[in-house]
């Protein structure tokens, strides 16, 4: 369980469409659901404008200050002054390389004109703090962003909220109507949710583990090459149709999301698994 939820922070730090919204996370897009209950904190940032276009609620916390207030603002106003030529150093080394070593910056805390206007500060939020910083390119409908991780300097990545993420997380994802997997790089199952079990006819509530997504998949080698380019270019999210399978030869069409984490020691897939309009199709015995 601590591996797959592991997986599940990297997928709740994976970076999201701009066209996301509220409605689409209403809707039951599972992707949004991990993005918003993920407790890495994450910023994503228009490298081109300094602007921040998405802050989940882990982060808004993390810096203490109000999710309304960091969105459209900039990424290097959020930072001291003294902060800004280390970042501006590891902007430059994540859009060359596409990732930036972990930092440690200091926040810029609240200003007299803040506190003026009453915004809802901790005393630390307020002197600055110090905390960590990395960096990844990621490219969403064929424009560049960055993916910024926070973390308090003071603790280590692998922190004590497994179980805060797997109560949050997880059980969002259970709730879900679409199905959906967690595999590693080679496409073998880490987690499935009861959506994707009943999708295919598993006659067990676990699936088997290791098992390949191909098992139930249809996955030409167009979408093979589709998955591994995807994974080299860091796009955050690509959508097509193939045939899913059930255990009782039946198969349907089916409409994938492919969610991509590049990055770190859990490198992994997520995949939303949705059936489309076209009725199953019975195979031939």
């Amino acid at each position: 369980m601590k591996h797959v939820v592991a997986r599940m922070k990297a997928l709740g730090s994976a970076p999201r469409r701009r066209s996301v919204t509220a409605a689409a996370a209403a809707a039951g897009f599972p992707d949004a659901w991990l993005f918003a209950a993920a407790t890495q904190p994450v910023l994503i940032v228009e490298p081109a404008s300094d602007r921040i276009v998405e802050v989940n609620p882990a982060a808004a916390a993390l810096l203490g200050a109000e999710r309304a207030a960091l969105l459209a603002g900039s990424f290097l106003g959020v930072f001291a002054a003294d902060s800004t030529p280390a970042l501006l150093q590891l902007i430059a080394t994540a859009r060359l390389s596409g990732h930036g070593k972990r930092i440690i910056v200091r926040t810029r805390g609240a200003s007299a004109s803040d506190a003026a206007r009453g915004g809802r500060r901790t005393r630390a939020s307020r002197a600055g703090r110090d905390i960590g910083v990395t960096l990844s390119t990621v490219f969403a409908g064929g424009e560049s962003y960055l993916l910024v991780r926070l973390l308090p300097s003071a603790h280590d990545a692998t922190d004590g909220a497994d179980g805060e993420v797997a109560s949050l997380v997880l059980d969002a994802i259970e709730q879900s109507h679409a199905g959906f997997v967690v595999t590693d790089p080679d496409l073998r199952l880490s987690y499935a949710n009861r959506a994707f079990i009943d999708m295919v006819g598993l006659a067990s509530p676990e699936p088997p583990r290791g098992k390949s997504l191909a098992t139930w998949l249809d996955l030409s080698q167009a979408d093979l090459t589709r998955l591994h380019e995807q994974m080299a270019r860091r796009d955050a999210v690509t959508v097509w149709k193939t045939m899913l399978r059930r255990s009782s030869l039946s198969a349907r069409e089916v409409e994938v999301s492919a969610i991509a984490v590049p990055d770190g020691a859990e490198r992994c897939w997520g995949f939303r698994i949705t059936p489309t309009a076209r009725a199953p199709i019975v195979a031939a015995i």
